[in-house]
Formats: structure tokens, C-alpha cells, sequence
């Protein structure tokens, strides 16, 4: 931003003006009591110094800008030529003229021609302190030169101590700045001042041919330094588009778009404001900003001013600008809508991917990673058969291609595939094409539906089965009956009888199973009583009342005396010892042993049930738990049932607080396991 001149530099260059405008006053009153002596060569000089400073000498040195003019040239001239006053007065009215030609502001202005006028009377004095200049040789020479240093010297202090005061540099550094230009360039502007004032000394008339020259290869050096100029701000704005159409946000343009700017012209500041530049700045309109904004720059490096070239190239940078802005703005926009994207596919609990025209996966969400176990850096850009999809019969689907080729377009299409740990997984895939080729699938995990379906249809076969396998025996003897019925004594009907009261029963516990399992099901807890029961007592009495249901079996009873009492509900306690009796009855050979054993700890009483039947492997042991849940193909079991006694039996005993589980026999075959709370334990835990 730029920022008012300090006290003391605004005090030390009032001081240099003023120091200015007394020397040339006293030389102007000298020069008005002599008269001038020889006005056509300073008005000569005079004009030749106004169009010089008209087109000066701009140099990049260290990254600074310079300011090269003859001013010494002339001034080495005419202090040669001319009476010390005379001379004076005409450089520094010259200079004053191209100041303010040059529309210059007041302060700088009143600085530069002070500047001159100072410098140029030490320059003067120290020429003239050696020798006069009636006649010309070695000595004349050596003072000129003596006087082009004091210039030099004198010149330069001036400047270094008003940048010094103006960015707070120490003087030395300032003053260092750009020496090595100055010096080279001062030593050719004082050959040449040599040049022209020996020239002058012996011919007057020649001084315009020394001129022409010098006026010459100065235009020279400024239109070749124009070019170059041109030539790297076109450089710097190509560079500056191709930067700031890189894919950025608009902030990030906004930084490089500045930092261009200051660049190209050699400012120490550069921003975009909403309001127009202050004096000393530089400023342009910038569009594409939304609100109104100005592209500024300040505080130039080095003696260089603004210019109307300046201006142009500050246009070109903010019309550059605005295009980037506008574009950011699009690419943040196409950003987010893809991030958004990305979020949508990456919370998808459908699987998504995409397959290029090369049969390429491009995309693999992580619903796909964990669907099929693929991982995305697995999948990415390898083949789309990765996608081994298969179909209801276990057979690859197009094996040679990807499906999105074998016309799968439209209606969702049953294919399952394996994961690497070999799980089986059915899918319900869209295959929908893209432009150019390719093809999106949308895969959604139907594995639960379909194990629900094949489970739906497992149960529907088993309950017909079993609501059919007793309801056929009680219809064929209801019709024996019926047809035959004087054919029986009354032994036989009892007998008959009794086969129909056995299938009833069946009939009945398999009705009393479906409505349990379905109050279960649908979260209803069973009524439980918690009263002090006597299992050891309870326990006997549903193992007598299933041996006269199974007479032939051996039914085997094992309880200590010292059994302790437990917190049940009775009724449902010797339901589940029931169950697990069936169930050993219907997996155990008819000759084979069943047995109860009762045990005990101070916690709980543990009642298991051991058979000699084909037991269960480990992997199924949390299963046989779930209703509905039988091993094997009902079309092939040679026992009965719907799968619901060890359902039932696991909410039940998980209603009085006990648990159940299963393990190997001691013999072969399996042991089911409950556990009932004792009564003490009972009261502890309420």
C-alpha cells in the first residue's frame, strides 16, 4: 500500500530544493549583472538537455530501475564552454523545463531539479577551483574530469539519501544500488562531455556535429531498450497467463495474479481493492471479482515512473485476470460438484464402478470394495473380468469379456460372485452404457434377501412336510374307521386310537412351536413365573413323562442329593428339557442311550442332555440356535421337525437367566447344555 512520505524525508527534500533554489538564484543575479555572453550555445544546450531528459535511458540493474540521461555530458560541456554562473543557470533551467514537460509531481519535481541544480554547482565550482578554461590542455581536461566525479559523486549522495529516508534502507546500501551501471555509464557521459566541450574550445561550429552523435546513439540505446522492454513484458504475460490458468482456486489466483503484477512492473506492492489508486499508484479496473475491484500497484523499485506503457500492461494482466478468476471459479464449481460425486459413490451402500472403452475398471467404490473384497488399488485400471460374475447355475458370465458387452443393458440382472476368503455373494446388477464406449454398473448385495428366500423356502417345505407327515396316518385310520369299523375289536381301536392321539400330539407341539416362535420372533416376550423351584424334582418328573412317550429308548437320569433350588419358571424350565430330549431322540439310533445329568455350583445348576447321534461340527454350533434352522436337506433327514424346539429353548432359558450351548459327548454324538440360577444367586443379582 502506498504510504505518505516520512517527516524526514519529506525535511530532506524540502532542504535539497531550497539549497537548489538559492544556488541558482545567486547565479541568475551574477549572470543578469554581466550579461550573458555567448546565448546561442545556452540556448543550444538548453534544448538539447529538455529533449534528452524527454526520452531517458531505463535499465534493469539487480532487479532495480535506473534512470540514465546525458545531463553530465552537457553539463561537463557547457561548464567548459561557458561562465561558471551562465553555465549553472542554463543546466538547471533546462532541467526545470524537462521536469515539468514531463508532468513530473511537485515533489518529485522540486527534489530532481534541486538534485541537479546542487550537483551541478559542486561540479561547476570544483572545475573551475582548478583551472580556468581560456585555453585548453591537460590541465582543463583533468579538471573537467575532476568535475564529472564531484557530479557523479554529488548526484548520486542525493539520490541514495532520499531512497534511504524513503524505505528505510541504511544509506550504504542505497547508495551501493545499481553502482555498477552508474559508473560505467558516467564514464562514457564524461568522455563524451570532454569530447564536446574540446570540440567547442576549437570550433564553435562544430559543437552541432558533436551533438548529433551522441543525440543519436541515445535515441538509439532508448528505442532498443523499448523492444527489449516490450519484448519481456510480453514474456512476463505469457508466462502470467499460463500461470494463472493452471488449475487454482480463485484465491490462488488472486495471489499469482499480484504477484505478476509486481513483478512486471518492479513494484514492492501489489493488491486488488475496491477503490480506485491513490496518488503515486497505479491502477486499473478488474472484472470477474463480483463486487467492484481495481487491480493496484505501488511503490516502484528504483527512479523509473509510471507510464502509459504501464498502464497497458497492467490491463493486460488484469484482463488475464479476470479470465482466470472466472475460470477458478468454474473449476471450484466442477470441484466440489465432483467431490460431491466422490461422496455420494464413497456412502453408497450399493456397489458402483465404471468400465472404460478398453474394457478398463476406471472407478471401484468402496461398497464394490466391500461387496467383493477387491480392493481399489487391486482393481483400478486392471481388466474388468476381475468382475468374475456367475450365474444362478455356478456358470462365469461371458468368460471372455466383460457382461456390460454381452448386452446386460437396462433390467437388473441375479449374479453372484466369490470373494478371495471364498464367500459366496448374490448381487442384483444394472449394467448402464456410457458414451464412448464404456459402461457403469450399479451392483446391490441381495445375499441377505436371498439366504431370507432359500430359508422362506425351506421352512414352507418342512412345515408341509411336517404338517402332512401326521395328518396323513390320522386320516387313513379315520377312514379305516369309518369304512371297517365293526372289522375291529376293541382292543385294535384302542390301538388305533392311541397311533391318532400321538400324531395329534405331534400335530399339536408343532402348532405350540410356530405360535412360540412367532410371539419370539416378533419381540414379544414369553410370561415367565420366577418362583423357588426344586429342579432335581422337576427335572425327574419331564424325563418320566418322556419315557412313557418313548418306551423303547433308554433314558438314563443322573441327580445329586444335594441339588440346591433354583429360580425358574417351572412350566417353561421342563418345556426346554423336553425339547432337548426330542431333539436327542430324533438324531440317536432307537437302541441308543440317552442321557440327563444334573450338576451344580454356587451359582447355577447345569442340566445337560447327552445322545449318541452323529453331533455337530463346531461351525455350526451357533447356527442350530436360529430358527428355522436344520441341517441338511429336509428332503433327505430321516427325523421330523421345523427347526423351532432349540430356538424356543434358547429364548427361553436366556428368559430366566441362564444360558445354553452345545459341545461334543463324552462317547460320540453331542451334549446340550442349560444352566438355571440358583436361588441365591438369584437374589443377588435383583
Amino acid at each position: 500500500m502506498q504510504v505518505s512520505a516520512p517527516v524526514g524525508a519529506r525535511t530532506y527534500i524540502a532542504a535539497t530544493a531550497a539549497l537548489g533554489a538559492i544556488l541558482v538564484t545567486g547565479a541568475a543575479v551574477a549572470v543578469a549583472g554581466d550579461g550573458v555572453e555567448r546565448p546561442e550555445l545556452l540556448l543550444l544546450f538548453g534544448a538539447v538537455i529538455v529533449l534528452s531528459e524527454r526520452v531517458p535511458l531505463f535499465v534493469i540493474q539487480d532487479h532495480e530501475g535506473e534512470g540514465l540521461a546525458l545531463s553530465d555530458v552537457f553539463l561537463i560541456a557547457m561548464a567548459m564552454l561557458l561562465p561558471p554562473f551562465e553555465a549553472l543557470l542554463g543546466f538547471t533551467v533546462a532541467m526545470l523545463v524537462a521536469e515539468v514537460t514531463r508532468r513530473a509531481s511537485p515533489t518529485k519535481g522540486a527534489f530532481n531539479v534541486g538534485q541537479f541544480a546542487v550537483s551541478g554547482a559542486a561540479a561547476i565550482g570544483a572545475m573551475h577551483a582548478v583551472t580556468d578554461f581560456d585555453t585548453v590542455g591537460l590541465v582543463q581536461v583533468g579538471a573537467a574530469v575532476f568535475g564529472g566525479v564531484v557530479y557523479f559523486a554529488a548526484n548520486t549522495a542525493l539520490v541514495a539519501g532520499v531512497i534511504s529516508l524513503y524505505e528505510g534502507l541504511p544509506f550504504m546500501q542505497a547508495l551501493a544500488n545499481g553502482r555498477n551501471t552508474r559508473l560505467f555509464v558516467w564514464a562514457g557521459n564524461v568522455s563524451l562531455g570532454l569530447l564536446m566541450g574540446l570540440t567547442g574550445a576549437a570550433h564553435s561550429w562544430a559543437i552541432p556535429v558533436a551533438i548529433a552523435p551522441v543525440g543519436m546513439l541515445h535515441l538509439a540505446f532508448a528505442a532498443h531498450i523499448r523492444e527489449r522492454r516490450a519484448h519481456e513484458r510480453m514474456d512476463g504475460l505469457f508466462h502470467t497467463a499460463v500461470a494463472a490458468h493452471s488449475p487454482m482456486g480463485v484465491d490462488e489466483v488472486v495471489s499469482a495474479l499480484t504477484e505478476s503484477a509486481r513483478a512486471l512492473l518492479r513494484c514492492n506492492d501489489a493488491r486488488i481493492d475496491s477503490g480506485p489508486p491513490r496518488e503515486g499508484e497505479l491502477g486499473v479496473p478488474i472484472a470477474g471479482m463480483g463486487a467492484p475491484s481495481w487491480l493496484i500497484v505501488a511503490d516502484r523499485r528504483g527512479v523509473e515512473p509510471f507510464i502509459r506503457a504501464d498502464h497497458d500492461l497492467l490491463e493486460a494482466v488484469a484482463a488475464i485476470g479476470a479470465t482466470a478468476v472466472e475460470n477458478a471459479a468454474l473449476y471450484e464449481q466442477v470441484e466440489s460438484e465432483g467431490e460431491k460425486m466422490a461422496n455420494i459413490l464413497a456412502s453408497s451402500s450399493d456397489g458402483i464402478f465404471s468400465v472404460d472403452a478398453a474394457q478398463r475398471v476406471q472407478a471401484w467404490n468402496p461398497a464394490m470394495e466391500r461387496i467383493t473384497g477387491l480392493a481399489v488399488a487391486d482393481v483400478i485400471g486392471g481388466p474388468c473380468t476381475v468382475f468374475a460374475a456367475r450365474d444362478e447355475q455356478g456358470s462365469l458370465v461371458c468368460p471372455d469379456t466383460c457382461p456390460g458387452r454381452c448386452g446386460f443393458h437396462g433390467e437388473p440382472v441375479p449374479l453372484q460372485v466369490t470373494t478371495p476368503a471364498g464367500e459366496a455373494r448374490w448381487l442384483n446388477c444394472t449394467y448402464s452404457p456410457m458414451p464412448g464406449g464404456g459402461y457403469v454398473v450399479v451392483a446391490r448385495d441381495v445375499t441377505a434377501q436371498k439366504e431370507v428366500d432359500d430359508l422362506k423356502a425351506d421352512f414352507l417345505a418342512t412345515v408341509s412336510h411336517e404338517l402332512r407327515t401326521p395328518l396323513t396316518p390320522i386320516k387313513g385310520f379315520l377312514a379305516t374307521l369309518r369304512d371297517k369299523d365293526d372289522d375291529f375289536d376293541s382292543e385294535q381301536r384302542v390301538h388305533l386310537y392311541e397311533v391318532m392321539q400321538r400324531q395329534a400330539d405331534r400335530l399339536e407341539r408343532l402348532v405350540t412351536d410356530l405360535l412360540d416362535a412367532t410371539s419370539m420372533d416378533q419381540q414379544q416376550s414369553p410370561l415367565f413365573l420366577s418362583e423357588e423351584l426344586h429342579w432335581g424334582t422337576a427335572a425327574a418328573r419331564a424325563v418320566e413323562v418322556f419315557q412313557r412317550q418313548e418306551p423303547d429308548r433308554e433314558i438314563a437320569f443322573d441327580c445329586p442329593v444335594e441339588l440346591p433350588d433354583v429360580v425358574a419358571d417351572e412350566q417353561r424350565a421342563e418345556q426346554v428339557l423336553m425339547n432337548l430330549l426330542s431333539n436327542a431322540a430324533k438324531y440317536s439310533p432307537v437302541d441308543g442311550r440317552i442321557a440327563v445329568v444334573l450338576t451344580h455350583d454356587e451359582d447355577e445348576v447345569r442340566t445337560t442332555v447327552v445322545d449318541t447321534g452323529p453331533g455337530i461340527e463346531p461351525g455350526h454350533r451357533e447356527r442350530i440356535f436360529e430358527r428355522f434352522t436344520r441341517l441338511g436337506d429336509y428332503r433327505t433327514r430321516t427325523s421330523g421337525g421345523a427347526g423351532l424346539g432349540l430356538f424356543i429353548a434358547k429364548r427361553l432359558v436366556e428368559g430366566m437367566g441362564g444360558t445354553i450351548s452345545v459341545d461334543d459327548g463324552p462317547d460320540g454324538g453331542a451334549a446340550f447344555s442349560f444352566t438355571l440360577p440358583v436361588v441365591e444367586h438369584a437374589a443377588k443379582r435383583t
